[in-house]
């Protein structure tokens, strides 16, 4: 498999090698999986009736210098067999919630609201507010803003109504509509009013040309990341001061799903979107995005080390030396990552090529049946384990309990007998899903849609997609207090009522179906018959309401137009919805 920028340019290429791990079993063992894995990292977990792990490796920049050809017996350390071995070092961190919400609640406990604050903070929006508003003066500085151009209704945005638009831009990803501008129909079809009633079309549309965060003035076209540098660091400093995680984490790469033109886009096939924004991130097991780094085809590798390994190393550098313990898939495995982080006493462990150098090639080509396991390790700590399911296996670990026997899983094939596995797959299933769960979670309810500027695309999926489920993962963990889990979907909704209302709020029941339909008992609001610009009329209430306000006069040129009329009152008056609701609201 081959990976290439947008402009055909070589990054490197990757073996679709069938020893590489694969994930689905017919016996039921799946469970371990989060629903919606990727293809280039997905969780494994075969059974005694499965195939092995399938991990697609995703776009190597730099992963062919690792690839071995000619060159195994280069091999610099004597391999043994594989013994377990008591651990060096314990794991000396505390898992913890380093900054605590501040509750909202009546009963003093923290909403989902309070802990969404925790990531994007005031400062946050604040510079948001600052630079949007920056930005608007440049583009109206820039222009001849005629009297009718949407531009001429430009006013400076604040914090309050930011918020309400982060609101909005949620709430659409709740409730989907094929196009932005169906959500301000007056069709019937679309008979949604909740963003129609908190923000006019024009403002929202004005709003979502003006987002900006960085000032276009000090643009350097060295700084690839330039849009949107201050509001990456400020998120990514928010994520790792909150929450100090637990001993086992996962590196892997997530896919920002864009098609338009970027230097440093990606083309991973293994992906369900296949072009992107790539990001490495490291998280815990409970899908909590610790740490990012996004993917501009110019960062630069560790002394030693080539891009995958050197990638391993930056995200976990604030926690080495804790005894933590670090999972990947074959993408970055190797002996000199392993010995590198035994060297800053954290233990690793993941998935392996088979044509990674200085592997034990006798381990690596032994022709095994199924069931069988054999390992060897070196004098550094490093255990190679090959065992053979449907498929074999290759797995990489440092950690002193796993060695090349078969242990218990706990779960049984439809035979009834207990699936065996070794430790150290049994051990990277569970930590594996991580990640996996984390862009699930992010995928429900997308807030995404389609544009052509990628630093907006991009900062909205950090700012409402990855914050939010790092939000939701905080909550149910630390703030539920003998509550039950609230599921990500309910915690979305309660967010968006306090974005748009500015303080916390529970969601409130809707209006009866019939007043969204436009139907009342005994009435009913139709469209008239007849080309529209000759059947449309003002709306009576509005006309009246107007009238008894400013005149007349004032009333023939605002009253709404329509075409829809209620069919069984008196005189057939025209309506629009708003006005029929609340003339037939006592029906």
């Amino acid at each position: 498999m081959e990976t290439t920028s947008f402009y055909g340019k070589h990054r490197g290429s990757h073996s679709d090698d069938p020893d590489d791990v694969a994930a689905e079993n017919d016996s039921g063992d799946n469970a371990d999986f989060s629903s919606e894995t990727h293809s280039d990292s997905s969780s494994y977990a075969p059974s005694d009736s499965e195939s092995g792990c399938d991990d697609d490796p995703g776009d190597d920049e730099g992963s062919g210098d690792d690839s071995s050809s000619e060159d195994d017996n280069d091999i610099v350390d004597s391999w043994n067999p594989t013994r377990a071995t008591t651990r060096l070092f314990s794991f000396t961190g505390n898992e913890h919630l380093a900054v605590q919400p501040i509750p909202s609640e009546t009963d003093g406990t923290a909403s989902p609201f309070d802990v969404y604050k925790l990531f994007v903070t005031e400062d946050v929006m604040s510079h948001i507010v600052d630079e949007t508003n920056r930005y608007a003066n440049q583009v109206l500085q820039s222009q001849t803003v005629t009297r009718k151009s949407l531009l001429s209704e430009w006013r400076p945005t604040n914090k309050d109504e930011m918020s309400k638009f982060f609101g909005i831009i949620i709430s659409m990803g709740i409730v989907n509509m094929p196009s932005m501008e169906c959500y301000w129909s007056k069709k019937q079809i679309y008979a949604y009013d909740f963003v129609r009633k908190n923000i006019s079309r024009n403002r929202f549309f004005l709003l979502l040309r003006m987002l900006h965060f960085n000032d276009n003035e000090t643009f350097d076209k060295h700084r690839r990341l330039h849009k949107i540098e201050p509001i990456l660091e400020m998120l990514r400093n928010n994520f790792k001061s909150v929450y100090s995680p637990g001993e086992k984490l996962v590196v892997d790469e997530s896919l920002v799903p864009f098609r338009g033109r970027i230097y440093f886009r990606q083309y991973i096939p293994g992906k369900s979107h296949k072009y992107g924004i790539k990001l490495y991130k490291i998280c815990t097991v409970n899908g909590y995005t610790w740490d990012l780094q996004v993917y501009t085809g110019n960062l630069s590798n560790e002394p030693e080390h080539n891009h995958s390994e050197s990638m391993v190393l930056k995200l976990t550098k604030p926690l080495l030396k804790k005894g933590a313990i670090i999972y990947a898939d074959n993408f970055y495995t190797s002996v000199p990552l392993a010995e590198k982080l035994l060297q800053e006493k954290t233990y690793y462990c993941g998935t392996v090529r088979k044509n990674r150098k200085l592997l034990p090639q006798d381990v690596m080509a032994a022709k095994l049946k199924k069931g069988d396991v054999i390992g060897k390790m070196n004098s550094k700590g490093v255990k190679v384990c090959h065992w053979k399911d449907k498929r074999d296996v290759y797995t990489l670990s440092t950690c002193p309990e796993h060695d090349a026997q078969l242990a218990p899983t706990g779960k049984k094939n439809r035979k009834g007998e207990e699936v065996m596995k070794p430790p150290s797959i049994i051990d990277y299933n569970v930590a594996k899903i991580g990640v996996d769960k984390s862009d699930q979670m992010t995928c429900y309810n997308s807030v995404l849609r389609k544009s052509s500027k990628w630093y907006r695309k991009l900062a909205i999926e950090l700012l409402l997609g990855t914050s939010v489920v790092n939000a939701w993962v905080i909550y149910n963990k630390f703030c539920l207090q003998r509550r039950k889990q609230m599921s990500i979907l309910e915690f979305k909704e309660s967010v968006v009522m306090s974005l748009i209302s500015g303080i916390s709020k529970k969601l409130s029941p809707g209006p009866d179906r019939s007043l969204i339909s436009g139907k009342c008992i005994g009435h009913e609001l139709i469209e008239a018959d007849g080309p529209k610009s000759k059947v449309r009329k003002r709306c009576r209430s509005c006309y009246d309401l107007i009238a008894n306000a400013e005149g007349s006069k004032a009333a023939r040129s605002k009253a709404r137009r329509v075409v829809t009329f209620c069919n069984t009152c008196e005189d057939k008056p025209h309506l629009c919805v708003s006005c029929f609701n609340l003339r037939h609201s006592s029906y």
